[in-house]
């Protein structure tokens, strides 16, 4: 018999929190998502995915467990039983579950930034930084939120920062939010200096008049 977690159980065995998600490659015929056989054991809050593994059967002979499509198995509310703010994290829509203790936490801010008012609407970020260099592990593309996102008026917004994911091995991430600053538009300028008034018409030459011939 072989499985993806285990080959064979027996009276008195536990199995109490397994995700699986490879398949098995063995000339048994017994073969299951998580185990081969299980003969009783005890098989609780156990998932395997059943399209990326190939498997149909949790157990090979006496089947247990609960086989997963590949979206419920990247979603926390599909594993009952796992305690997920202290042994395992999940990376919702990207990952299947990931043991805590085999990942680096990494904190990602989102930097600050400034702009002066013009009346056009805030998008996106200014940037992240990191509690520690991340290396190729670090996966995703970052996502800006936050009420900075389509803000015009002078004031302080929050800018969050998302998106990011990792695999076993890989980071365990948190976020925090970095500050939106509109500041007011400078005072308009005195404007352009008027020109000088025009100067008067000149007098007549002579300053006289001419009288009628006698």
């Amino acid at each position: 018999t072989a499985g993806a977690f285990f080959a064979s159980q027996g009276v008195g065995g536990t199995i109490p929190r397994v995700s699986s998600t490879g398949g098995v490659d063995n000339d048994s015929v017994i073969v299951g998502g998580l185990g081969g056989s299980n003969f009783g054991g005890t098989v609780t809050n156990s998932y395997w995915d059943r399209q990326t593994s190939g498997m149909t059967r949790g157990i090979g002979r006496n089947n247990g467990g609960t086989g997963l499509t590949t979206v419920q198995a990247r979603s926390q509310a599909s594993f009952a039983g796992f305690d997920f703010s202290g042994t395992w994290a999940i990376y919702e829509g990207q990952t299947n579950p990931l043991l805590r203790a085999f990942l680096t936490p990494l904190t990602v801010t989102a930097n600050d930034a400034t702009h002066t008012y013009d009346g056009s609407a805030w998008s996106g970020g200014n940037g992240l930084s990191y509690s520690t260099p991340p290396g190729a592990g670090l996966l995703g593309t970052v996502v800006f939120g936050g009420t900075s996102q389509g803000a015009t008026a002078e004031g302080t917004y929050s800018i969050t920062a998302g998106g990011l994911y990792s695999a076993q091995q890989g980071y365990l991430i948190t976020y925090a939010p970095g500050t939106l600053t509109i500041a007011a538009a400078p005072p308009p300028g005195p404007g352009p200096t008027p020109p000088p008034p025009a100067a008067p018409p000149a007098a007549p030459a002579g300053g006289g008049t001419t009288g009628a011939p006698y």
